[in-house]
């Protein structure tokens, strides 16, 4: 007798189509001081974010890094990008007409620990590139942290303008 796969899908999680995603999340990050801080909707988009791990094609991720000019390391695995069209058109998170809550709701996720922004793309008109983060685990300590090299542009912008 074989063994049953663990991560095989059950009818109550997936439609079963071969090309469905999953994240995973584990209940330390679920039930974590960081995590209780955002809202339903900064949940909903980290969630979305999640789904880029392992969701977003190996070709989308590395035409990203050239579009820097910079060759794509060899995991990209904790790495994605999140467009408009994402958040307006595939998981209508946020409206097309006002898009400042998705770059507030961004924002937290970094300012939580949850991401950090490793490439800023907005002066070119490229894509941020971002990557998880397990700063999360330290929220609201005292060695928490959130340095320039992890902020997009406009948290860079609000920084310096204060």
């Amino acid at each position: 007798m074989g063994r049953k796969k663990s991560n095989e899908k059950q009818s109550f999680e997936s439609t079963g189509s071969r090309s469905d995603t999953f994240s995973r999340m584990f209940m330390t990050q679920f039930l974590s001081p960081a995590f209780r801080d955002l809202t339903s909707r900064q949940r909903d988009l980290f969630y979305s974010c999640k789904q880029q791990e392992i969701g977003q094609r190996t070709k989308d991720k590395q035409k990203a890094f050239y579009a820097f000019g910079v060759e794509p390391p060899e995991n990209l695995r904790p790495f994605f990008t999140m467009s408009i069209a994402k958040v307006t058109k595939t998981y209508r998170l946020y409206s097309e007409t006002n898009l400042q809550p998705f770059y507030r709701d961004l924002e937290a996720l970094i300012e939580h620990g949850f991401i950090k922004c490793v490439w800023r793309g907005s002066n070119k008109r490229i894509m941020n590139i971002y990557q998880y983060s397990d700063k999360w685990q330290i929220w609201g300590t005292d060695k928490f942290e959130i340095t320039p090299n992890e902020m997009t542009a406009a948290m860079l912008r609000k920084r310096n303008a204060n």
